[in-house]
Parts: C-alpha cells; structure tokens; sequence
C-alpha cells in the first residue's frame, strides 16, 4: 500500500449505507432506479413536458421511503 492509498476498516460502512436524516442505515437508490421511478411518476401525471427535475426529485424521495416500507414488511 502507497502513500496515497487508504484503507477502511473491515467493519465500516460505505459511505452510501448510511441515512443521516433519521439514523436508519438504508441504501440509496442508484441512478438506474431513479430514472425508473421518474418515468412512473411522468406516466402518472400523464407525461407532462419542462417537469423532469421535479420527477427526479420526487424520486430520489420517494425510492428510499418505498425500500423502507418493503424492507420492515419482510421483517414480519
């Protein structure tokens, strides 16, 4: 191992396991499933123009919210 090379710890986290905003570790969502999402949402309100950042936003908050329900659904 160089200088420039670090090395994480065995038991850590990525960076992208962990949700700030409420303590939970959750998985964010990859861009592939985002743009999936987006598209639902577009066909939902029946494909409006000038509305794809509004789409991809709802997205990127709707997807962790839907793992989370999925995710305690399985545990009972």
């Amino acid at each position: 191992m160089n200088a420039t090379t670090s090395r994480k710890p065995k038991n850590s986290k990525p960076e992208n396991m962990t949700n700030e905003s409420n303590g939970n570790t959750a998985r964010h969502p990859e861009p592939e499933h985002i743009a999936i999402c987006s598209y639902f949402i577009w066909e939902q309100e029946g494909r409006p123009d000038g509305r794809e950042v509004t789409h991809w936003l709802q997205a990127e908050i709707q997807l962790p919210r839907d793992l989370e329900t999925h995710a305690e659904a399985l545990k009972s």
